[in-house]
C-alpha cells in the first residue's frame, strides 16, 4: 500500500466494515439507539481544566437532545451523563419510555488508570450503589455482572492515565473485564475506530485464556459470556449536533409484535444483555470535532462566569494547569466584553441548530464580513434543509470561514502597517527583536488606554479593528487544533497497538516545511536538491511551502498565501502567510506521521503547532547560525543579541531533534547558552558529492541519513 494512501484505505477499510455490521439483523426486526450522548447534566467533567473553570460539558437541554435523536431516526431513547441519569429519571417522571443510562468514571485500585463505562437498565437506588462502587473498577463491574446490568466500554483506545505510559497492558486488562466495546464512536477518526475493530476481532477465546493467566483476572468474575465479545455504536454527542447519527441497531426477535405489548426499553435491555448489537452510521473525521469545539468554545463565551482566583489558585492541580486556566479565563472574559466576536459566536452557534442569522445582524455586517455572514446562512440552511449533507457542508465550510476571518486580520494588519510607516520602510528581523516584548498586565495584551505615551486615537481605532478578526480567528483555530489534538492523544498507543496486531500501522512519511523554496540563498538551493533525489528515489517525503504562484509538482505541495509581508532584513525576502487550517488538512490526510521544518519564521511556528496537534515528532534543521549572523551583520546592543539568542533557545527547545551541520553548531547548541541535550543534536550536511553514496540503499550520503534515522527509525 502506497503511505499517501494510508488514509484512503483506512477509511474504505471500516466502512466496508460497517456496511456488513448493517447487513447483520434484518430491518424489521431492530431498533435503533444511540448508546451514547449528552445533555446539560453531564455538569461535573473529568477533564482537570474544566473543574478548574467551573465549565459544564454542555449546555444542551434535556428537550433538545430529545428532538434531534427522534430527528435522526431513533426508535428508542438513553442519556448517558457522566456519573448520574438524572435526565432519564427526569423523562421517566413524564411518562416516557426509555433506557436508563449513565457513563460512569471507573478507577483501578492498583494503577493511576481511570475508564468512562457506559452503563444501562439500572434504578435509582442501584446508581447510588454504582457511583460508590465506581472508585474500583473490580467491584464495580463484578457488581454489574451480580445485578444483570449490561456494560459498554467506550471509546477503548481512549482512557485516562497520569502517566500516559500504561498501553497495551491496560487493554489487556480491559478485555478481561468487558463483553461489549463501542467499535463506533462518533467524535473519533476513522484510524483509533479501525484500530478499535481490529482489536477486539483479535480477542480469540485462546488469547483470552494467556491473558488471564499473565494478569490473574478471571473474566466469569466480570462477563456472562467473557469469550463472546460484542460491538456498539454511539455518536459521543455533547451538543446535539450529531446525536443520532451513530448508534447500535439491537436485534429482537419478532419485534412489530412485541413492541404491541412489552415497552421497547425492556427489549433493548433484552438485547443487550444476550449481545445481539452491531453498530450504526459513520465515525466524524476532523469537521466534527472541530464544529463540536467551536460551537462549545462559543457557549463558553456566551455563558462562562469567573471561576474566581482564590479558588482557582486552592483547587487540586498544578501551578502549570492553573496558569493556563487563568489565561483561558481572561481570554473568554475578552471574548465576551467584546460585542463583534460574541454577536459571530452567537449566530454561528445558532446556525449549527439550523437556525439563520437575524436581519437586523444582515444589515450591520460591514460589507468585508458580508462573505463571513453568507458562508454561516449556508450552514444553517444545510442543518434545515439537507441535514444528511450538514458534516459535508461543515468540512467545506470551517476552513473558509476561517480563511475569511483571517484574511480580513492581515489585510487591516498590512493596512494598519502601510498607514503608519513610509511605503520604503520595510520590516527588519532587527526592529522585530527590539519591539517583541508583551505586557505583564492582563488587560494590556487587549486593551489600551490614551495615558499611553505613543498611542494615539488613530493607533486605538487600528488596534479596535483588529481584535474582532483576531478572535474570531483564534476561536476557529483554536477549535480545530483541540478537534486534531483529542484525535491524536492517543497515537503512540495506536501505533503500538498496530505493531502488536501486525495490522493498520499508519504510514511512516515525512513533510517537510520550509518558508524558502526558490528564493535563490543556500537553504532553497539544499531543497532543490533534496526535492530531485526525493523523486529519483522516491523517498516518503514531501515538501511544502507557500507561495503564491509556484507550481506543484510530485514531491511539492505549494499552498497559496493569505497575506505576505516583505522584510528587509537579513536579505530582502518576502514572507507568506499560509492557511493554517490547509496545512492541519494536508498533513492529516497525506498519511504523514512525523516532520521536518527548514525556517525558523512561519513554517517554524506551524511545525510545532502540528507537534502538538497530531502528537508527532518534529525536527528542525539548522541552516544558519543567526545568532553568529546578527552578532556579525547588525549593530544590535549586546542587550538584543542576548534576547535573540534566549527566542532562539525557546525555540528549538521545542524540538525533538535538531539536524545540524558540523560540529561547531552543535557545541554551541549543547553549551550552557543554549543548553540542548546532546542526545536531540544529529550532524548532517548540505552538499555531499554525488558519486559518495550508501552501498546498503544506494541513496546519496546525506539523503540516507535523514531517511534511515526519520523515516524508518
Amino acid at each position: 500500500m502506497p503511505s499517501q494512501d494510508f488514509h484512503q484505505k483506512t477509511r474504505a477499510d471500516f466502512l466496508t466494515f460497517m456496511k456488513q455490521q448493517e447487513a447483520r439483523f434484518p430491518s424489521e426486526n431492530r431498533l435503533r439507539i444511540d448508546l451514547h450522548c449528552h445533555d446539560h447534566n453531564s455538569d461535573v467533567p473529568d477533564e482537570l481544566w474544566g473543574r478548574l473553570l467551573k465549565l459544564p460539558e454542555t449546555w444542551l437541554p434535556t428537550d433538545q437532545l430529545v428532538k434531534h435523536l427522534q430527528a435522526n431516526g431513533t426508535d428508542l431513547i438513553t442519556i448517558t451523563n457522566h456519573n448520574n441519569a438524572r435526565s432519564c429519571w427526569e423523562l421517566m417522571d413524564k411518562g416516557m419510555d426509555l433506557l436508563s443510562g449513565a457513563e460512569f468514571t471507573c478507577h483501578f485500585p492498583d494503577q493511576p488508570l481511570s475508564v468512562h463505562v457506559l452503563t444501562y437498565g439500572f434504578s435509582p437506588q442501584q446508581e447510588s450503589r454504582l457511583n460508590r462502587l465506581r472508585h474500583n473498577i473490580y467491584h464495580f463491574a463484578a457488581y454489574c455482572l451480580e445485578q444483570d446490568l449490561p456494560t459498554v466500554l467506550p471509546h477503548p483506545l481512549f482512557f485516562y492515565s497520569s502517566k500516559n505510559q500504561l498501553g497495551i497492558e491496560a487493554l489487556e486488562k480491559l478485555a478481561l473485564l468487558f463483553e461489549r466495546f463501542e467499535v463506533l464512536n462518533g467524535q473519533r477518526g476513522f484510524w483509533q475506530n479501525r484500530m478499535t475493530q481490529l482489536w477486539i476481532e483479535s480477542l480469540t477465546e485462546e488469547k483470552l485464556h494467556q491473558l488471564a493467566l499473565k494478569h490473574k483476572i478471571n473474566p466469569h468474575d466480570f462477563c456472562v459470556h467473557p469469550f463472546n465479545k460484542c460491538m456498539t455504536g454511539g455518536s459521543d454527542d455533547h451538543n446535539g449536533i450529531f446525536a443520532g447519527e451513530c448508534g447500535s441497531f439491537l436485534y429482537v426477535d419478532n419485534l412489530a409484535e412485541r413492541r404491541k405489548t412489552e415497552p421497547l426499553s425492556l427489549l433493548a435491555l433484552e438485547a443487550l444483555r444476550a449481545g445481539y448489537i452491531a453498530p450504526y452510521g459513520e465515525p466524524g473525521e476532523e469537521e466534527r470535532l472541530t464544529t463540536t469545539f467551536l460551537d462549545y468554545f462559543s457557549q463558553v463565551a456566551i455563558h462562562m462566569k469567573d471561576p474566581g482566583l482564590l479558588r482557582l489558585m486552592l483547587h487540586k492541580g498544578s501551578l502549570k494547569d492553573k496558569l493556563f486556566c487563568l489565561g483561558i479565563s481572561n481570554t473568554m472574559q475578552e471574548l465576551q466584553r467584546h460585542k463583534y466576536t460574541l454577536a459571530f459566536l452567537k449566530t454561528f452557534h445558532q446556525a449549527l441548530g439550523g437556525k439563520a442569522p437575524a436581519l437586523m445582524t444582515n444589515i450591520g455586517v460591514p460589507k468585508e464580513f458580508k462573505p463571513t455572514l453568507k458562508i454561516i446562512k449556508q450552514i444553517a440552511k444545510t442543518r434545515r434543509k439537507e441535514p444528511q449533507q450538514f458534516s459535508l457542508k461543515l468540512r467545506e465550510s470551517i476552513p473558509e470561514l476561517y480563511r475569511q476571518v483571517t484574511g480580513i486580520f492581515f489585510q487591516r494588519l498590512s493596512a494598519a502597517l502601510d498607514q503608519n510607516r513610509p511605503r520604503s520602510k520595510r520590516l527588519s528581523l532587527d526592529t522585530l527583536v527590539k519591539e517583541f516584548e508583551l505586557p505583564t498586565h492582563l488587560r494590556g495584551l487587549v486593551n489600551h488606554t490614551s495615558n499611553t505615551p505613543d498611542t494615539s486615537p488613530q493607533m486605538l481605532k487600528i488596534l479596535e479593528s483588529l481584535t474582532f478578526p483576531a478572535l474570531a480567528a483564534l476561536v476557529i483555530g483554536g477549535a480545530s487544533f483541540a478537534g486534531s489534538q483529542v484525535l491524536y492523544a492517543n497515537r503512540s498507543l495506536l501505533n503500538s497497538l498496530a505493531d502488536d496486531l501486525n495490522a493498520g500501522q499508519h504510514s511512516k512519511r515525512i513533510l517537510w516545511l520550509t518558508d524558502s523554496f526558490c528564493d535563490g540563498n543556500g537553504v532553497s538551493g539544499f531543497l532543490n536538491n533534496l526535492l530531485s533525489e526525493v523523486q529519483e528515489k522516491q523517498l516518503p517525503i514531501d515538501l511544502l511551502t507557500c507561495h503564491p504562484s509556484l507550481p506543484q509538482q510530485s514531491n511539492l505541495k505549494v499552498l497559496r498565501p493569505i497575506s505576505e509581508f516583505h522584510l528587509k532584513q537579513p536579505s530582502e525576502q518576502t514572507l507568506y502567510v499560509p492557511d493554517m487550517l490547509e496545512i492541519q488538512k494536508v498533513f492529516e490526510q497525506g498519511g504523514y506521521d512525523r516532520v521536518i521544518c527548514s525556517t525558523e519564521l512561519m513554517m517554524g511556528i506551524f511545525a510545532l503547532y502540528l507537534k502538538h496537534a497530531f502528537s508527532v515528532p518534529v525536527w528542525f534543521y539548522m541552516h544558519t547560525d543567526w545568532h553568529e549572523y546578527f552578532q556579525r551583520s547588525t549593530a544590535l546592543s549586546a542587550q538584543y543579541t542576548d534576547r535573540f539568542r534566549r527566542l532562539l533557545r525557546a525555540f528549538y527547545h521545542q524540538f525533538d531533534g535538531l539536524l545540524v551541520l558540523n560540529k561547531e553548531h552543535k557545541n554551541w547548541l549543547s553549551s550552557e547558552a543554549m543548553e540542548i541535550p546532546v542526545e536531540k543534536l544529529h550532524l548532517t550536511a548540505h552538499w555531499v558529492n554525488t558519486s559518495y553514496a550508501c552501498k546498503r540503499c544506494s541513496k546519496t550520503a546525506y539523503i540516507c541519513r535523514i531517511s534511515s534515522s526519520l523515516v524508518f527509525s
